[in-house]
């Protein structure tokens, strides 16, 4: 059984990217990156700048015509954000920390959403707010059909998402069911997922990139400028929405985080975790 990573599919192969130590990897074949960014692949502003820049460098390359984005580390797709980055400044009330990583959420959001590459997301563990941002970002979602969730579960740290957010779980999940998954904080077993339409398939850990990399090359089988079209008559006024209005999104969210009673709930959260973790 190969490891799951990231795969980059040009017009004739399709090459399996392995992680290394770092959080996106490049390795010899052509344009190829993997995704490692222990423990849990939270979304950090380190690893959404190299993902950037990734998304841009493949962008750029004519053999790349998509990929599949998934994990190294097993049993986990991506449990969320970078939590620590969401706390105000102890020493000067400094929300700048807060500012520049929300930006980075937004830009990632906006150049994965609309890349004219075909994704696959290939979700092979924990799949929450983070993770579930870039896996509703792809075309495509297969995942792990045991030993795992997938939703928005903000609610439950006193967070919102944002309106682009919801809106990507209203188009898969209709208004009703992503109402209550968003209200309710709830994350769904992979059959539930499937129901509710958010995945398009769950197979088990042996099948789930050959299952991937066959909707990838689905989606191939078609005119490239034809489905390029396509998506970005589906997406783009989605992302000129958020693009017109980026600043008030942005006062939005850093006046929510940075209310006093959610920062409580985040320091203590994060206190747990690091006590669990020093119990272990």
């Amino acid at each position: 059984m190969r490891t799951p990573g990231v795969y980059a599919v040009s017009s004739a192969e399709c090459v399996l990217l392995l992680a290394a130590a770092s959080r996106l990897v490049r390795r010899a074949r052509g344009a190829s990156w993997g995704v490692h960014s222990k423990p849990v692949n939270a979304l950090s502003s380190e690893l959404m700048e190299e993902l950037l820049a990734t998304l841009q460098e493949l962008d750029e390359d004519e053999s790349v015509r998509g990929f599949v984005l998934g994990s190294a580390l097993p049993g986990m797709f991506s449990a969320g954000i970078n939590l620590p980055e969401l706390l105000v400044s102890e020493e000067d009330g400094s929300v700048d920390s807060i500012v520049h990583f929300w930006t980075l959420i937004q830009e990632t959001w906006m150049a994965l959403y609309t890349t004219q590459l075909a994704t696959v997301a290939a979700i092979s563990g924990e799949c929450q707010h983070g993770g579930c941002i870039l896996a509703l970002s792809c075309d495509s979602r297969v995942m792990h059909d045991a030993g795992s969730t997938i939703g928005l579960n903000e609610v439950s740290l006193g967070l919102v998402p944002p309106p682009w957010l919801s809106d990507m779980l209203v188009g898969v999940a209709g208004q009703r069911r992503a109402e209550d998954m968003i209200m309710h904080g709830t994350l769904l077993q992979p059959d539930e997922a499937l129901a509710a339409g958010i995945v398009d398939a769950t197979m088990p850990p042996d099948s789930l990139e050959d299952e991937a990399v066959r909707r990838l090359s689905r989606l191939l089988a078609v005119s490239d400028t034809a489905r390029r079209a396509a998506k970005q008559n589906l997406r783009q006024a989605a992302v000129e929405k958020l693009r017109a209005n980026q600043s008030e999104d942005l006062d939005e969210a850093v006046q929510l985080v940075s209310e006093p009673a959610v920062q409580e709930t985040l320091r203590e959260y994060l206190a747990n975790v690091r006590g669990r973790k020093a119990s272990t």
